[in-house]
């Protein structure tokens, strides 16, 4: 409950461990600070996945992610990432432009 997840590819196919111990935890803060969320990373590969100019393909692509986005159990933060997942296939923003969603510069960094 109340988790804020976010997708962090690590390079190496090291571990979050094995990497703050190579590249140390300042950098790896760093990363993680500026990895996705974990809709924003779904956009993303669902994006890449469907052909968002094909009604039927879009609604595919918004189906897929709003399983996810159901789950969030906080219903405030549930909109907020709906509509933030309806602009991105609606293609008025890309899903890694945090300053439009929640978690981005507009709410404080959540």
């Amino acid at each position: 409950k109340g988790l804020r997840i976010r997708i962090l590819k690590l390079g190496g196919g090291l571990d979050p461990d094995d990497y703050v111990r190579k590249e140390g935890g300042e950098v790896y803060g760093r990363l993680l600070a500026n990895a996705p969320h974990f809709w924003q990373y779904l956009m993303t590969e669902a994006a890449a996945q469907f052909d968002l100019d094909q009604p039927d393909l879009k609604a595919n692509a918004v189906n897929d992610v709003m399983q996810y986005v159901a789950k969030i159990q906080d219903r405030v933060e549930q909109i907020e990432v709906a509509r933030a997942a309806s602009l991105v296939v609606s293609g008025d923003v890309h899903p890694r432009r945090r300053s439009n969603f929640v978690g981005g510069e507009r709410d404080g960094g959540r």
